[in-house]
């Protein structure tokens, strides 16, 4: 078994496409997560036989949020385009896909729902956008 170590990680945030292979790879971004939910829908038929007394559920719709964040570098192209997409564009959706090594990734359009820039007077400038995907996450 080879266990993916998070320094094989990194992510492609290429406004507009959805390929784990097309885009340019933001070198900045040195942490990602994403994190689902699913909904249980109740199914319990009424009755007065031990059989059902007990709850009954279904799988309902599921909802992935996650994040990115780094260090900002004033220089990164691409990390010029996802801080342009925060500041100053009228839109918020974003594709990202998430890799954990050259062969694993997560394929995400989603909504960016917040972000942080952080500048602390002895320390990096870094940054971090929230995300809710919109349709279905692609593993691949």
């Amino acid at each position: 078994m080879a266990t993916i170590m998070g320094k094989s990680g990194y992510v492609y945030v290429p406004m507009g496409v959805a390929s784990a292979s097309a885009g340019t790879i933001v070198p900045t971004i040195d942490t990602w997560s994403l994190a689902g939910t699913g909904d249980a829908i109740e199914t319990t038929a009424f009755g007065t036989t031990t059989a059902v007394i007990f709850k009954s559920f279904e799988a309902g719709l599921k909802s992935i949020t996650g994040n990115c964040a780094g260090t900002f570098d004033g220089t990164d192209g691409a990390l010029s385009v996802v801080m342009t997409t925060l500041f100053n564009s009228a839109t918020t959706a974003v594709n990202c896909v998430l890799n954990m090594d050259a062969n694993h990734h997560v394929s995400v359009v989603s909504i960016i729902t917040g972000w942080t820039v952080n500048s602390a007077v002895a320390d990096k400038v870094t940054f971090g956008f929230d995300f809710t995907c919109t349709g279905q996450a692609i593993y691949g």
